[in-house]
């Protein structure tokens, strides 16, 4: 098991809570800005940083170590719920 894997299994109650909140409270399409103060506000407590995206909606969040050997870095994911 590689260590980003042991992480993500050490936060799974805490990424199953985001994920009940979100669905909790749906967005439109384009109209994600509480979806966004919410992350926001979650990354902030975990002291990672980032930057909003245009008009304060969306992330952008780099967690790769651009000197790291073995880094790795998540694209990109949507705030749409299904």
């Amino acid at each position: 098991m590689i260590a980003n894997e042991v992480s993500i299994q050490n936060h799974t109650s805490a990424l199953k809570d985001v994920r009940r909140h979100l669905h909790r409270y749906p967005e439109l399409s384009g109209q994600e800005y509480e979806t966004t103060k919410f992350l926001a506000a979650q990354l902030q407590d975990n002291n990672i940083d980032f930057q909003f995206g245009p008009d304060r909606r969306g992330l952008i969040v780099d967690l790769g170590n651009p000197n790291a050997k073995n880094d790795w870095r998540y694209g990109r994911t949507s705030m749409l719920s299904p």
